[in-house]
């Protein structure tokens, strides 16, 4: 587990926003920080204490995406309020995530192809670690180099379709705690990769009612600011 400051300017409340598999801080660049500090947490091969400098501050805050939502349940407490977009506390599961069989074939069969196929199936709009492992495989196009260069190289952690596999299995062996109790939750009717209908099951049964998103899995596209999520 990697942990980033993607914003800090020694302001009084901190958003920890636990990102997705195969993704970085490049995928919220364009999200204005709007008073918060903010700590960008992916790679999930490996469990991680939180930096201890979260301490300090008067409010934390949960903002989790897709994967995140089912790891941010390792840190279950002190937070103000907590947001989930496009994940469940469950993400592969036959009732409330990615179903269990499907999961298993994208790791047997994961190569160049089938994480290129997962990013189109994301509609990943920005760069991240996922477009950098298919940057490094033969034949297959990156992002285009105005829109790369648009994203701070301090957002990004390069890696492998090696390490992206890795982090599949570690996915798929996961156990997950009791789930972090979420204050809010948005849904993408049209999300190819969280079936919508899971996450809308995951929610009723956390008694939570999600609100609707326009467009696919990655949700960010209908934010300009941090504190859009928290205040919504």
């Amino acid at each position: 587990m990697l942990c980033t400051w993607l914003h800090r300017a020694g302001n009084a409340q901190a958003i920890v926003f636990f990102n997705g598999w195969g993704m970085d801080g490049r995928v919220v660049a364009h999200m204005q920080p709007a008073g918060y500090d903010v700590l960008e947490v992916h790679d999930y091969r490996h469990a991680g204490a939180l930096p201890t400098a979260l301490a300090s501050y008067e409010k934390k805050h949960v903002v989790a995406w897709s994967t995140g939502v089912m790891f941010s349940a390792c840190y279950p407490e002190g937070w103000a309020s907590a947001v989930a977009l496009n994940g469940t506390g469950r993400t592969v599961d036959n009732a409330y995530g990615i179903p269990e069989r499907a999961f298993a074939i994208t790791i047997r069969r994961f190569s160049a192809a089938v994480c290129a196929a997962f990013m189109a199936k994301a509609a990943m709009p920005v760069p991240c670690r996922a477009h950098a492992a298919l940057g490094m495989a033969e034949g297959l196009p990156v992002l285009p180099t105005p829109l790369a260069a648009a994203f701070s190289a301090n957002c990004c952690d390069e890696s492998s379709l090696e390490a992206l596999r890795d982090e599949l299995c570690a996915i798929q062996a996961f156990v997950p705690p009791l789930s972090l109790m979420f204050t809010r939750a948005f849904v993408s009717e049209a999300d190819e990769i969280m079936p919508a209908a899971h996450q809308r099951a995951w929610w009723a049964r956390q008694g939570l009612a999600p609100r609707p998103l326009g467009g696919g899995h990655y949700p960010f596209a209908a934010f300009t600011s941090w504190a859009e999520l928290i205040n919504a």
